[in-house]
């Protein structure tokens, strides 16, 4: 699906469920996206659509996320579905693979005040950015303290704005330093290790250290 059918998508679902459309209306424009009728009435009624005589559907939830080709996000949003845990179907948006393209979209979005996502997954470094900006809930008192001491420490501060608990922990990434066993015997243990050992293995490989030394964020963070 084209972005510009997905944002299609996303206002549709907005206003099903907030009963600005009709059902007849949903299934007619979610087919003309491309959608296949049984998918689209799946759709509907997981966005509450779907019910009637008062009684209410699952609690729809539109989750933005970064890029992923590995398959695994689509098994955890389909595991939890079959699950049906608390009555709440998850919508799963895969997103583009560059940082700055997913901010624009973000920005432009929460900037709207538009409806069409209720979870994003966000880098590290926005949390303050999105709290200051009021794109983010309090969750400090709707997250036990005893849970949030189950995640490492400094992966909540970084979700913790002037004292409050502004996003959750998705992962947690680390950096690993690879060597070559055929060249060297025992890994640097300090920059200027890593220089020695690679200015006096120079003619045994093209590069001495290969890291992400592009004008982007990742520079930053090797850097730091």
């Amino acid at each position: 699906m084209v972005p510009e059918q997905r944002e299609a998508l996303d206002e549709i679902i907005v206003k099903i469920r907030s009963g600005r459309i009709t059902r007849r209306s949903f299934l007619e424009r979610a087919i003309a996206l491309g959608l296949t009728s049984s998918v689209a009435g799946s759709l509907l009624e997981a966005c509450g659509g779907g019910s009637s005589g008062g009684s209410s559907g699952p609690t729809t939830i539109v989750w933005q996320s970064e890029n992923d080709t590995s398959g695994t996000y689509t098994a955890i949003v389909d595991a939890y579905n079959k699950s049906n845990k608390d009555n709440v179907h998850v919508i799963w948006h895969n997103g583009p693979s560059s940082t700055d393209t997913m901010l624009t979209i973000y920005d432009n979005t929460l900037r709207a005040r538009s409806g069409s996502i209720d979870v994003m997954s966000i880098d590290v470094v926005y949390p303050a950015e999105f709290a200051s900006n009021g794109w983010t809930v309090d969750l400090t008192s709707k997250w036990p303290a005893s849970d949030r001491a189950n995640y490492l420490a400094g992966p909540i501060q970084s979700c913790t704005y002037q004292g409050k608990v502004v996003a959750a922990p998705l992962r947690t990434d680390l950096q690993l330093l690879y060597y070559r066993t055929d060249i060297v015997s025992t890994p640097p243990t300090t920059y200027d290790s890593l220089v020695s050992l690679a200015k006096s293995n120079a003619s045994k490989a093209k590069y001495g250290f290969v890291w992400q030394g592009s004008q982007y964020e990742g520079l930053v963070c090797d850097f730091v």
